[in-house]
């Protein structure tokens, strides 16, 4: 494979991590290494069920893919130099434009929401005003044809009653007559009070002593105005950024520069890495057989994905496919005694290890004389 297109793994402190999310999806897809997210979500940092970037790879990982040709190592630690004046203010100066950036695309966004849901209001009242102007209409028509009966009914009696009026209603009509005289006019005692001259005088003096109290309270409504500590307005602030940037990737960072001193930073077999003492492993005979067998599982033509074991107690946990989709089927543990002896007492324990939790244990190990990698299946099995 060209260098060009080798995946980028940063070495920190002998581990190694991959930041950009890409090649993360590349190496699931393409190599089935699946690695485990050691980072946190900068939106949830207080939890520990989802993770975020970088991928921290297992050692036998990096090793078979520096071997395959699929990655190149990068040490972070002297990759990075002492930033001076002008790499600062220059790598402040994207960091703003990105904030820009993210800002438009977030008002961007939640402009168009809000239309979505502005549309969505409209839609919904457009349907409530339709249904309440049919029920209005049906009201309607049901009233008019009531009043219309009601008419006509009132009209076939007002013509029954046309042709004379009984004496107890003229007297009754005669009565609300005189009822209506006496309310218009204004009788002899009342009128002689109000054209009293001390009458008259009384009132005036009651209207002037009310104006001057009315005028005293808005006098000292001025006053207390006056004293108010108004309010002042408060300037606009300027509004925050709703979007933080988080830099994940070294290569945008003006003082990161991996290829310099001629790449001696870099490493693109696993002999120049450790020649350069950047990576070292497999380097004892435990790690030796441990890696031989991973690779072997992994080059099997089953094509199984193989993620760390120690959360079950074991070396590895084996899938049939990818592990978003599948549940392992196998559990492994590597034996590193080449004169170990199966007695009953491991098999009981190894047996009911993968029992407990639905999986066949695998016992891997290396014959010294012929090199042949043995597997050893234990399942737990019905009595017969």
């Amino acid at each position: 494979m060209e260098k060009e297109s080798r995946i980028p793994v940063h070495i920190v402190n002998g581990n190694a991590f991959i930041w950009d999310p890409e090649d993360v999806i590349n190496l699931r897809i393409k190599y089935r290494i699946v690695g485990s997210l050691v980072g946190l979500l900068p939106k949830c940092p207080l939890q520990n069920i989802f993770s975020s970037l970088p991928l921290h790879l297992l050692p036998e990982e990096v090793s078979l893919l520096l071997e395959k040709g699929c990655i190149y190592l990068i040490n972070d630690k002297k990759a990075h130099h002492k930033p001076n004046s002008s790499e600062i203010k220059l790598f402040k100066e994207e960091e703003e434009k990105l904030k820009e950036k993210d800002n438009q695309d977030f008002q961007k966004q939640k402009n168009e929401h809000m239309l979505r849901n502005l549309n969505k209001k409209n839609n919904k009242n457009n349907i409530k005003n339709n249904t309440n102007n049919k029920k209005l209409t049906n009201d309607n028509d049901n009233r008019n044809t009531n009043n219309n009966n009601e008419i006509e009914n009132i009209s076939n009696e007002k013509d029954n009653n046309t042709n004379g009026i009984s004496n107890d209603n003229f007297k009754n009509s005669n009565i609300s007559n005189e009822k209506d005289n006496n309310t218009n006019g204004i009788s002899n005692d009342n009128f002689k009070t109000l054209t009293n001259p001390n009458n008259i005088k009384e009132k005036e003096n009651n209207n002037d002593y009310n104006n001057d109290i009315n005028n005293g309270d808005n006098n000292n409504a001025g006053l207390n105005n006056s004293n108010s500590c108004v309010p002042k307005k408060k300037k606009k602030e300027k509004e925050k950024s709703q979007l933080i940037h988080i830099q994940t990737n070294s290569k945008k960072l003006p003082w990161y520069d991996p290829s310099k001193n001629n790449h001696e930073n870099e490493c693109y077999t696993l002999e120049e890495a450790k020649s350069k003492n950047i990576w070292n492993y497999p380097n004892t005979p435990n790690e030796n057989m441990k890696y031989k067998i991973f690779c072997d599982i992994w080059g099997k033509p089953e094509k199984y994905y193989i993620t760390s074991g120690s959360k079950y107690g074991s070396d590895y946990l084996i899938y049939p496919g990818d592990p978003i989709q599948y549940h392992s089927n196998f559990i492994a543990t590597v034996v590193y005694d080449t004169n170990f002896n199966y007695s009953p007492k491991y098999i009981i324990k190894y047996g009911r290890l993968g029992t407990n939790v639905k999986k066949t244990h695998l016992l891997c190990n290396i014959d010294q004389s012929t090199q042949k990698i043995n597997y050893y299946s234990i399942e737990w099995s019905s009595w017969i």
